[in-house]
C-alpha cells in the first residue's frame, strides 16, 4: 500500500531521525565517556584485567585531585 500523502510518506522517515538524533545525543556527552570509563576500569580490576587506560582517564578528569601513582599504586597496582 503506498501513503496517500506527503506527509504519510516522509512521516515515519522522519520519526526514525528523530529517535536515531535523541539517542546519539543522549550518549554523546563527555561526561557520559568518564562514567563509562570508570565502569569499565571498576570492571576489569574486579576481573583481573589491566585497567590502565582507564585509571588515566579518571586521573586526567580530577588533574588537581588525585596523584596519579599514589591512585594507581593504591589500585593494587605496584609495579612501575
Amino acid at each position: 500500500m503506498f501513503p496517500e500523502t506527503p506527509d504519510d510518506y516522509y512521516r515515519p522517515i522522519y520519526l526514525l531521525d528523530l529517535i536515531t538524533t535523541s539517542i546519539t545525543d543522549r550518549f554523546n556527552r563527555p561526561g557520559y565517556n568518564f562514567f563509562h570509563n570508570v565502569q569499565n576500569r571498576i570492571l576489569k580490576a574486579v576481573q583481573g584485567l589491566d585497567y590502565e587506560a582507564e585509571l588515566k582517564c579518571v586521573a586526567n578528569f580530577y588533574t588537581t585531585d588525585f596523584n596519579y601513582e599514589l591512585l594507581k599504586n593504591s589500585a593494587g597496582d605496584t609495579e612501575s
